[in-house]
């Protein structure tokens, strides 16, 4: 029959639904359950309870002119026209033949049933499958955090030559680099939790990992630069500590850490070794930068270091740099701001050497009477630039 097939199709459908496991997908269905009440069950439940009424008038008309009470056979249907297409089967033409009030009813009590049952299966799948997902998280970040103190405590607890702990400090590191592709992933799944308005409780919030991931990060890194410079100590005996912690602040200095970078590119380089005092033609520093790439394949702090030694171990007396500065400065006793540029460094060694070295203005060079440019009218004294540089050191 046309009204038990109606109903039995919705019966049907919601009993055999394959509920997915994605919760986007699973409220668009909690949606459209919704949908169904407000804009097909409440106006079919309206045209019901006029059906019931109208059945309830014409039995008590027909009592009232003491004719018989008519009953359909039960279960009887009718054809009828459908004022709602999805519930055609409600609307009774009073010239038809009339659907049995109680078989009726009892269709759309089982309606009601399956459409109880199918809420609280979507409403018992969903709530699963939130709190799947936030035990998935917890267990994720669980594990993340014993990483971190279990790094940690290698870090601290560091034992043995300084070889052995350098061994173990670029394995740890090396553990940190994979271990920042977990904390992306976990902050994935974090996303994805508050998007679906799950109740975090107790639960570590990602930016507290992602605060300790980064920690720990700083920590080893800080550990191989102490190591490093142990190492070179110990090996070079003319390189003092005092030394070491200035060169290291000088790379951390021009290393743009910030922006994630470890390395210093060729500009970088050349700016942290002029404001050590070390400056060099283009082409003499291209060709050093060449082979630091090619030995270190990059410019890490212990490739920065290496140079640093071997510039300490090779580096030249007070009285040659004095001569380099002087043929640069084509045989005169101070700088001018052609000779500087006619050097070809770059404009951050430039500002650097301008700031460091005495400046003054000056109308002629070398006891000349050739008036100077305006560019060049300010000079500078090399001469006591270095003197002072090597008193420092």
């Amino acid at each position: 029959m046309f009204l038990r097939s109606k109903v039995d199709s919705y019966i049907r459908a919601w009993a055999d639904k394959q509920l997915s496991n994605d919760l986007l997908q699973l409220e668009q269905e909690m949606s459209a359950l919704y949908s169904w009440k407000t804009e097909v069950k409440r106006p079919a439940a309206r045209e019901k309870a006029k059906t019931v009424a109208l059945f309830g008038n014409i039995q008590t008309r027909l009592s009232e002119n003491r004719l018989k009470n008519w009953e359909p056979p039960l279960g009887l249907s009718s054809e009828v026209s459908a004022s709602d297409d999805t519930f055609g089967w409600l609307a009774v033409e009073l010239m038809g033949t009339w659907e049995y009030v109680q078989d009726l009813d009892n269709d759309w009590r089982d309606l009601l049933k399956a459409e109880t049952s199918y809420m609280r299966k979507l409403d018992t799948h969903y709530r699963q499958l939130k709190q799947a997902m936030k035990e998935e998280y917890a267990s994720v970040a669980s594990t993340l955090i014993q990483r971190i103190q279990r790094l940690n405590t290698q870090i601290a607890h560091m034992s043995g030559s300084l070889q052995e702990q350098k061994s173990l400090a670029q394995r740890i590191s090396t553990e940190v680099g994979t271990m920042k592709q977990d904390v992306a992933a976990a902050a994935g799944l974090s996303n994805r939790c508050t998007e679906a308005k799950i109740d975090w409780g107790d639960l570590e919030p990602i930016e507290d990992l992602e605060y300790e991931a980064q920690l720990l990060e700083d920590n080893i890194a800080a550990k191989l630069r102490f190591i490093e410079n142990e190492l070179i100590a110990t090996n070079h005996s003319n390189v003092t500590k005092d030394k070491l912690l200035e060169w290291q602040a000088t790379w951390q200095h021009f290393c743009d850490q910030e922006m994630g970078y470890q390395d210093l590119d060729s500009r970088q380089l050349q700016a942290a070794l002029a404001s050590l005092g070390h400056v060099y033609s283009t082409e003499e520093f291209l060709r050093i930068y060449d082979d630091i790439v090619r030995k270190h394949g990059a410019v890490t702090y212990e490739a920065f270091a290496d140079l640093l030694v071997t510039i300490t171990e090779d580096s030249s007396s007070p009285e040659q740099l004095i001569e380099a500065f002087r043929t640069l400065a084509q045989g005169d006793d101070v700088l001018t701001g052609n000779n500087l540029r006619t050097a070809q460094i770059s404009p951050t060694t430039m500002e650097f050497l301008s700031r460091a070295m005495p400046n003054q203005i000056c109308e002629a060079v070398n006891g000349t009477e050739e008036e100077l440019t305006d560019e060049n009218r300010q000079v500078y004294d090399y001469r006591a630039f270095l003197t002072a540089t090597f008193a420092e050191a």
